[in-house]
């Protein structure tokens, strides 16, 4: 494989702005996961899956691994770089943003998650961010005694570096049911 030219801060500053990058994630994570989105078997991760979702120049690609209750994964939204040198699947992507999560599901309760994703949706319909998860405290419609939470870290709200937890609860007695500690940034500065 040729070696490709690197590409500078200010050609990517000049192809693509911090909204799109946001309107990527916000479209992509409402047709992924939280949407019920279908995810492929991964060709490099044994037992993982990935979503892509291209918005014109940008992709928004989701992988992830369980093992059981546990689980992880890294959800990366890159640039389309226009080139003679292709990757091994003929395309060729530059970073821009990620996140990454691990988390277990604690009890085996289907409706955990269903509350995980009824709080994805509802936030990411909104264009809303917290931490690129859901709303700070979503109650369940279905489920009466659960109710989802989540936790950004103080000093990290932004779309340019945020971590945090999220958490399903069942209260009383307030019982862990699901959790994924999460963090994420910008790989390149954007306005």
């Amino acid at each position: 494989m040729a070696k490709a030219e690197p590409i500078t801060t200010g050609e990517i500053q000049q192809n693509v702005t911090l909204r799109e990058v946001m309107d990527c994630f916000f479209e992509g994570a409402l047709a992924g996961y939280a949407g019920g989105g279908k995810y492929e078997l991964s060709q490099d991760i044994l037992g993982g899956k990935v979503f892509s979702f291209p918005t014109g120049k940008l992709v928004y690609i989701d992988t992830f691994v369980s093992n059981g209750p546990q689980s992880g994964g890294m959800t990366v939204i890159s640039l389309h770089i226009p080139t003679v040198h292709l990757s091994r699947n003929g395309l060729l992507y530059l970073p821009l943003w990620m996140m990454q999560y691990e988390g277990e599901e604690l009890t085996g309760d289907k409706a955990a998650i269903e509350l995980v994703k009824a709080a994805l949706r509802e936030t990411y319909k909104k264009h809303l961010f917290f931490g690129g998860r859901g709303l700070p405290t979503f109650l369940s419609k279905t489920a009466s005694r659960m109710c989802y939470y989540n936790n950004v870290d103080d000093n990290t709200t932004a779309f340019s570096r945020f971590s945090g937890r999220e958490a399903v609860v069942q209260s009383p007695p307030g019982d862990e049911l699901f959790y994924h500690n999460y963090s994420g940034k910008l790989l390149v500065p954007l306005t």
